[in-house]
């Protein structure tokens, strides 16, 4: 036995197995895949009853020719061994699941597979060492069949382990061969047994060889088909969140979007309860930023507007980027309007929070417009439009801000799209004037200029101010060609003038902005042939929001045309005093609510009187709006503003109007 021994761990030794490899090329004895691995678990089960019917077909062949008490021992062992690898495999220590193996894994796998090979073949080896040689001649050729059976069934279940597979043929037939070979007479036929078993084991080394290589391949090949077919699920998945989300923040898209109202509004129609509402945002003044600090600050603000929208939106609610800065939530669950206005809320507070982009601080608000199902009927595109009506009606109040959607608002934007058909055929029809309001020094009363003011003749409405469409058109992007307009007209009605009488013209945000402001501005004055002194621009702190080097490069080139800027609106701005360090403005005109006010309360008197101040002390000329009584001009010449505009001296007139007061200095008293 202590031979036996000897030879089965010489056996099982990788030396021997290098040998047999060289012997046999089929075997490789290459680490086992995972599929090989799953592929003895799911077998072992019915492997082992197959061992355990073996057993007891043994112990029936032999129960007169062993001693009873060796041959129970013997089928306890052999049972033994086949119930602890069955009840291990089915108590889940054996998981039919392999998954990813790292190189130790596969070591520990095949050393635990190889052991167990050992351990079952070990009675079947005992039995051949025992007793050949010791029955009569047909139990010795029963042990040898059983013996080859068992072998034979366990190179085909540990094929895919080659190493577990040869060590288990090894373990149950070289004994065998050996013993026979040892046994060896005159007669032969121990040698002839032993040649025998010698083939077999021969024979079903080259059989595991074989099917291992075609087990291996099989397995490569459905590790090549799992693995396509994992990229495959992987690709559709990033297709489909490509699909469904903004490329730029992340948040769900338009498609993404409209799938999950469209289910919303079905579901409601369904239980007849429309608990849900629409909240529309788009960013205000983005545009400007966008357009002066360029689009990758404007994308890189787009991403924190996301991250922080999605900070305000509940479970079960979607928000989306639908184009553009314009923004969308679908908000669940709302059982009263007052859910979705503390949305509305949350948004405008985080939203009104400084941005810090790019190592620049902007900040920018946000228009929001709500909208709730007026029934359990209301379809996607309704609600669509209600928000949409909601968001113009805040932007309208004065922006940063919401409304919920009224049914009035229908009414306002049906009059704004009036205004919009309207306004696009004004240009053609030549329906839009400019009116001069005139503008005096306050030391000698003396007319300086003229502010050139639009008008719209409208065929049916008769004269409109600007507050009525100028708003639309910049929302539809005609203001560049109404401002330029403006300009042009100016210009060549200011050459009608005495040379000492200069023309203001006011310059929205987005044309200030636009690329070809400055060629604009040349264009004018060379075919009115103005000269550049004459030529006031005013502009509004919004247009100098971004505080870029674009938009001073732009107002410095305009300034070195030879023309003057100024500030409109001064002091209704949060950073208005930092522009005037900034910008090349020659004045400030400073906002009609403060002269106003200035009767009826003191600190008024005082605030006019620190920015008339500060104009004389950085040599800006000034500028007091909104003179409507002889009170307000005296107030206005003791604080020491340059000059003033008002109805006190005028109202806005039509060119031939306005020239009538080109003339002497003007004795303006009291009424």
């Amino acid at each position: 036995m202590t031979t036996f021994f000897g030879r089965l761990v010489t056996f099982m030794s990788r030396d021997l197995q290098d040998l047999i490899a060289a012997a046999l090329p089929s075997l490789s004895f290459s680490p086992p895949s995972a599929g090989q691995f799953e592929s003895v678990m799911r077998a072992t089960p019915a492997a082992m009853v197959g061992h355990l019917i073996n057993t007891t077909i043994a112990v029936i062949a032999f129960h007169s020719s062993i001693g009873v008490y060796e041959l129970a021992l013997w089928a306890m062992l052999s049972a033994g061994g086949a119930l602890y690898v069955l009840v291990r495999r089915m108590s889940g220590a054996f998981r039919t699941s392999i998954g990813v193996l790292s190189p130790e894994r596969v070591r520990r796998l095949e050393h635990r597979a190889i052991l167990n090979a050992a351990l079952l073949g070990l009675p079947w080896a005992y039995l051949a060492v025992r007793y050949i040689g010791g029955f009569p001649h047909t139990p010795e050729i029963i042990l040898i069949a059983l013996g080859v059976g068992m072998a034979a069934s366990g190179a085909i279940l540990l094929a895919p382990l080659e190493r577990a597979a040869v060590t288990y043929c090894s373990v149950i037939l070289l004994p065998s061969a050996l013993t026979s070979f040892s046994l060896a007479d005159d007669t032969g036929q121990y040698a002839l047994l032993g040649c025998l078993s010698l083939s077999f084991w021969m024979f079903l080394l080259a059989l595991i060889g074989t099917a291992n290589r075609l087990i291996r391949s099989k397995s490569e090949a459905v590790e090549k088909l799992t693995a396509a077919l994992s990229e495959t699920h992987q690709a559709q998945a990033r297709i489909e969140h490509i699909a469904l989300h903004d490329s730029l923040t992340g948040l769900a898209n338009r498609r993404a979007f409209l799938h999950k109202l469209n289910n919303v509004v079905l579901a409601s129609q369904r239980t007849g309860c429309a608990s849900w509402a629409v909240l529309l945002l788009d960013l205000d003044r983005f545009k400007v930023v966008n357009d002066t600090l360029g689009h990758k600050f404007g994308d890189e603000l787009l991403r924190q507007v996301a991250e922080r929208l999605r900070r305000c939106i509940r479970p079960g609610d979607l928000v989306a980027r639908l184009g553009g800065d314009e923004f969308c939530i679908v908000a669940a669950n709302v059982l009263h309007i007052g859910e979705a206005e503390a949305i509305a809320v949350r948004m405008l507070d985080e939203l009104g929070q400084p941005f810090f982009v790019l190592e620049r601080t902007v900040t920018v608000g946000v228009s929001i417009g709500i909208a709730a199902p007026l029934s359990s009927q209301t379809d996607s595109e309704q609600i669509m439009r209600c928000a949409d009506l909601a968001m113009y009606d805040a932007k309208a109040a004065g922006r940063n801000g919401f409304k919920v959607f009224e049914l009035e608002m229908q009414d306002r934007m049906e009059q704004r799209s009036l205004v919009e058909m309207g306004l696009r055929k004004a240009i053609k029809n030549n329906e839009l004037t400019l009116y001069y309001q005139p503008v005096y020094e306050l030391a000698g009363l003396k007319l300086a200029r003229f502010e050139a003011l639009i008008r719209w003749r409208h065929p049916d409405k008769g004269l409109l101010s600007p507050a009525a469409f100028l708003p639309v058109a910049e929302e539809i992007g005609l203001i560049n060609e109404i401002g330029a307009w403006a300009l042009n007209e100016a210009c060549r009605q200011a050459m009608e003038w005495p040379s000492d009488i200069a023309v203001a013209v006011n310059l929205s945000p987005i044309q200030v902005s636009h690329a070809h402001v400055v060629q604009t501005v040349e264009r004018a004055l060379r075919d009115s042939g103005l000269p550049p002194a004459r030529l006031e621009l005013e502009i509004t702190e919004t247009a100098l929001l971004s505080d870029t080097q674009q938009t001073k490069q732009r107002l410095e080139q305009l300034n070195a045309l030879g023309l003057s800027l100024s500030m409109d609106d001064f002091g209704t701005g949060y950073s208005s005093l930092n522009y005037l360090a900034t910008f090349p403005l020659a004045g400030i005109k400073i906002d009609k609510s403060f002269i106003a006010r200035f009767a009826l309360r003191n600190e008024n008197a005082e605030i006019m009187r620190a920015m008339l101040d500060l104009a004389k002390t950085l040599n800006r000329s000034s500028t007091v709006e909104g003179i409507e009584t002889f009170a307000q001009l005296s107030a206005a010449q003791a604080l020491g503003a340059t000059y003033g505009q008002g109805y006190y001296f005028s109202p806005p007139l039509p060119a031939a109007d306005a020239a009538r007061l080109i003339g002497p200095p003007k004795i303006l008293r009291a009424s």
